[in-house]
């Protein structure tokens, strides 16, 4: 195995909301992997607005470092994960070899996850690198890289990931992200302008704009379902949904990462998701009541 050093120091990111069974899986087996790999790890967990026992669990667990961030309920993952990583970034230099680890709470880390990501980074200095997750029960990928498949900006399509060496991509869901902390520098830091979704779609376009875009790592390194697909609703209903802070069609992020890919054009594209999404409507309609 190739070894990064014993001052190796990973701060692992996460952002949390009522989901406490999830979020302590996820944690113990931060632990489990940084216990198998002899790395330093801590854990910074933004808490944000839980009203369940996620307060009182993250208080109580034991195993691991854990900083807590105390949220109002409307930070959501881009704010949180945000003011997660310039915290990590404070706590960490890049005169010894250490990392940001991006971390899902609904991801369950194979035990041996950390181990392989870190030796991916060792032959691959200064660069990201991604993690696939997989369904549990069929094996299929579920989050992972990104590559650009079609016309509009944000027309991201899933990538497998290699069999063998990894590969670059054009970006990344951000589940199981391990960032050197040189790059995240350069980079510039998650941004936490996104209402929730995009700023890690926004991350891996920015790695790409730099110079050195993100490396998926082969194979797969957890679990972690899709959401589920939508509930039978009208038509009013799913707009709200897409239109929401969590909705893939929310406005103010969608117009924020256009108008940085697309400084020119970026209201044509923005108001073709939305002309697309009625236009589109009758078909999705059609393929639901099937």
């Amino acid at each position: 195995m190739s070894r990064v050093g014993v001052d190796a120091q990973i701060v692992a990111i996460l952002a949390v909301h009522n989901r406490c069974a999830s979020t302590m899986r996820a944690l113990a087996a931060l632990a489990t992997g940084a216990s198998l790999s002899q790395t330093t790890l801590h854990a910074i967990v933004v808490n944000d607005g839980s009203t369940d026992e996620t307060t009182q669990c993250l208080l109580t667990f034991d195993g691991l470092k854990i900083s807590i961030i105390d949220g109002d309920g409307t930070w959501y993952w881009a704010q949180s994960m945000a003011r997660a990583e310039a915290e990590a970034l404070a706590a960490l230099t890049s005169s010894d070899p250490s990392w940001i680890l991006w971390l899902n709470d609904d991801v369950d880390l194979d035990d041996d996850a950390i181990e392989r990501l870190l030796e991916i980074a060792a032959t691959h200095p200064h660069r990201i690198i991604v993690g696939s997750t997989r369904d549990n029960a069929s094996g299929a990928v579920t989050y992972g890289g990104l590559d650009r498949r079609g016309v509009h900006p944000l027309a991201y399509a899933l990538v497998d990931p290699p069999s063998d060496e990894p590969r670059a991509v054009d970006s990344f869901n951000g589940n199981i992200v391990l960032v050197p902390v040189d790059v995240a520098l350069v980079i510039g830091g998650i941004d936490g302008g996104y209402a929730h979704g995009l700023a890690d779609i926004d991350y891996g376009w920015r790695a790409c704009e730099a110079g050195t875009p993100a490396l998926l790592a082969p194979g797969t390194f957890g679990t972690c379902e899709r959401n589920p697909p939508p509930p039978r609703e009208s038509t009013l209903k799913r707009w709200r949904r897409f239109i929401s802070i969590k909705g893939g069609g929310h406005p103010a992020s969608m117009r924020r990462f256009l108008r940085k890919v697309r400084p020119r054009t970026w209201p044509l594209w923005w108001l073709s998701t939305y002309a697309k999404w009625w236009l589109l409507w009758p078909l999705r309609a059609l393929r639901a009541s099937r």
